[in-house]
């Protein structure tokens, strides 16, 4: 009994260097030394406080979804049941809501955030922005990005933001202040805002490295090397993702090393649509996906559905699309669902399917990315449809469409996409 808070405090302290594993191993020797002291409600309680301190653990180590941190967070809330305050719930529903976030549950987090609030609100008086991080991040992948979006701010304003993200970096295993910045970015991209998504993302970066956290310098690679993906930005993202890879694999983070192999393989197979790298790519999604991740799952099957179209293979890409929206349809995982669409319609007119359903597909893309203020992926909607119509009524609707869109844009005329819009626009496509 009085070896079990030496050993945990040693822990914090292999922690606090980063040294994972070793806390790891310090805080289950404590529940095997605590298995054999007497049982009781003293007993829980300091099981709960131990059971807390091994969560950020298994999130750094084994990943978001990882099994035993699925373990630790269910064994966590059942004593939390029973002897754990308001703060130390809080904790572990916090905890339980970016596994749920990742496992793409996405309407369980929402459930689980009207919890932390009224949790919160007895703590505090009432719930803190920062609280709401994972539920921002539900938001956007829900497509609703408008109130993502004013999340993100939110959150990067609060008042409350340098002594929150210090217990939630204790408590979680990475920083809120990083995290919002990587996330916001994706969204600030869709938006239609490629400079700011940008400057987000490095800023993410550039924060992780100054605070030298192993974890967060991960995260914040992974998601700046999807953001140059997203923009259609091929050497860029091709160097990023390998750069994210490299560091991932160095910095022993599962799952963004599981995230920036689909990225890397992807920028192989783009480049050399061979069955090798084709196989390569399905491979690294299902490794994805065997570590019971889901998140983010339509976007990853879009870019195999776009490698197959390359390959001139587009009835495997149509399976890869049916896959992804069987999955937007299952999770309501749905902000890349206009650039599916799209992409089923290319896809589609590839396979020699008839036209009336191509025109339906390229529709339905434009009608949710202007029901999201998705701008980013509407302009590239009509991009296609300028491609696809060359002449006649369809052509200058799809080239009166694509001009309204582009007007709208206020930054990042020198991306790849506002480049090809204002090419086509000046006749030169």
């Amino acid at each position: 009994e009085r070896a079990i808070p030496h050993y945990h405090r040693s822990a914090l302290v292999a922690q606090r260097v980063f040294a994972y594993e070793e806390a790891i191993r310090l805080l289950t020797h404590c529940l095997t030394l605590l298995a054999k002291t007497p049982s009781g409600s003293a007993r829980d309680k300091q099981e709960l406080g131990i059971q807390l301190a091994l969560a950020p653990m298994y999130r750094i180590t084994r990943g978001w979804t990882a099994p035993e941190l699925e373990r630790v967070v269910d064994r966590t809330l059942a004593l939390c049941d029973t002897v754990g305050d308001d703060e130390q719930r809080a904790e572990a529903l916090y905890g339980l809501q970016s596994m749920l976030v990742v496992q793409a549950r996405l309407e369980r987090v929402q459930l689980v955030g009207e919890e932390l609030h009224a949790l919160y609100q007895q703590i505090e008086g009432e719930a803190p922005p920062l609280s709401d991080m994972m539920l921002a991040g539900a938001r956007f992948h829900l497509g609703r990005l408008d109130e993502a979006n004013d999340a993100f701010a939110r959150i990067l304003t609060s008042s409350h933001e340098a002594q929150q993200a210090r217990h939630l970096q204790e408590t979680q295993g990475w920083n809120v202040a990083v995290h919002t910045r990587a996330w916001r970015a994706h969204a600030l991209w869709c938006f239609g805002y490629p400079e700011r998504a940008i400057r987000s993302a490095r800023d993410a970066v550039e924060l992780a490295q100054s605070l030298e956290e192993p974890f967060n310098q991960a995260l914040a690679a992974t998601y700046l090397a999807m953001l140059w993906q997203m923009g259609s930005d091929a050497p860029a993202a091709r160097t990023h993702a390998k750069e994210a890879l490299t560091l991932t694999m160095e910095l022993k983070a599962p799952y963004y090393r599981a995230w920036a192999a689909i990225l890397a393989a992807y920028a192989d197979a783009s480049e050399q649509t061979g069955d090798k790298h084709i196989a390569t790519l399905r491979a690294a999604i299902e490794e994805f996906k065997a570590t019971g991740a889901r998140l983010r799952l339509t976007y990853y099957l879009s870019l195999l559905a776009g490698v197959y179209g390359q390959a001139g293979r587009p009835e495997e890409g149509l399976e890869a699309i049916e896959e992804a929206l069987v999955h937007s349809r299952d999770t309501n995982e749905r902000w890349w669902d206009a650039d599916l669409h799209r992409l089923r319609g290319e896809l589609m007119l590839a396979a020699g399917r008839d036209m009336q359903d191509v025109d339906a597909a390229l529709s339905r893309a434009a009608e949710i990315a202007r029901g999201q203020h998705a701008q980013s992926l509407e302009l590239r909607v009509h991009l296609t449809c300028c491609h696809l119509y060359t002449r006649g009524r369809r052509a200058e609707e799809a080239r009166r469409a694509l001009a309204g869109v582009y007007r709208r844009f206020t930054e990042g005329f020198d991306t790849p996409d506002l480049q090809a819009a204002q090419a086509l626009l000046a006749g030169r496509g």
